[in-house]
């Protein structure tokens, strides 16, 4: 079939995959995490918690997404959790991240 393209000119037909397609479009569909705020103080403590965030990547070198993910970081604005037990139940947040950061982004949400 290669060569009669090739030599030939002949055309090619290709199979979409339409559960691969499908599952794009589900995908795209979602709305951007910030839009999930609704309230004007949310809003405002969910920068703070981002501009936390980007001072703790830059330190470590490391991309901000690696600290927390908006969606965490949305859910703490949100949720408000005012002690560390507390932030284990937002999504994001597990042993390991609750211990080297917790406390500084517990300190933004407590101000």
């Amino acid at each position: 079939m290669g060569m009669a393209f090739l030599k030939e000119r002949q055309t090619i037909e290709l199979k979409v995959d339409q559960l691969a397609n499908s599952a794009k479009i589900e995908r795209g569909a979602k709305a951007p995490a910030k839009a999930q705020i609704e309230d004007i103080a949310d809003q405002e403590l969910f920068e703070k918690l981002r501009a936390r965030r980007m001072e703790l990547a830059r330190e470590r070198n490391v991309p901000p997404y690696v600290i927390f993910n908006d969606k965490t970081l949305i859910e703490m604005a949100v949720e408000r959790p005012q002690r560390l037990e507390e932030m284990l139940e937002i999504s994001g947040v597990g042993e390991s991240k609750l211990e080297r950061f917790g406390p500084a982004f517990l300190e933004i949400i407590r101000d």
